[in-house]
């Protein structure tokens, strides 16, 4: 079992543009209807203000509650458990690219990583990260719980997808999702 959050990180902004760039995605998050201000913290973040779903969301994602947003400063966001080396997204096998991702964390310059198996050339961060490790000076962190006496039955992989969805298409830049298991 253990603990569970969904990881949004932001692959492109700068570190020096961090603070206005956490301004505006917090902005954006209660301005699009994903979260609503609140008085407390996540339990991994205790000194990071946190947001609150908004129960606009329920419509969407039928006993969707008791969710915190965090929009951290970060570096390396990891799977946890189970980490596992980034996939390729035309083929589907998982590289060796370790080297790589500890290169994209030291020289903050995202590589370009090339797949063995079927020649596939992208940069590290278009490639399935959802298991492995992304780079990146924040990250949105959400702990999606289901309200099971609401019908809580949905999928936090299906809520963070969107999100980075809709979140590219309304602030921009490069967002890759990585699922963290404690």
């Amino acid at each position: 079992m253990g603990d569970h959050r969904e990881q949004i990180i932001d692959i492109s902004t700068p570190e020096a543009d961090v603070d206005t760039r956490m301004t505006a995605v917090t902005d954006w998050l209660i301005t699009a209807g994903w979260a609503a201000p609140f008085d407390g913290t996540d339990w991994l973040y205790p000194t990071e203000p946190a947001l609150r779903e908004d129960t606009g969301l329920l419509h969407r994602w039928p006993g969707f509650g008791g969710v915190t947003f965090v929009v951290t400063p970060g570096l390396y966001w990891v799977a946890g458990d189970g980490t596992a080396a980034p996939v390729c997204p035309a083929c589907g096998t998982e590289s060796d690219e370790w080297d790589q991702i500890e290169q994209w964390g030291v020289q903050r310059i995202e590589p370009v990583a090339h797949c063995q198996s079927c020649g596939h050339k992208a940069l590290l961060g278009d490639w399935d990260l959802e298991a492995s490790v992304a780079v990146g000076s924040l990250a949105i962190v959400l702990d999606p719980q289901p309200l099971r006496h609401q019908g809580g039955v949905f999928d936090p992989t299906d809520v963070a997808r969107t999100l980075r969805t809709e979140l590219t298409a309304a602030l921009g830049g490069r967002w890759a999702y990585v699922h963290h298991h404690l």
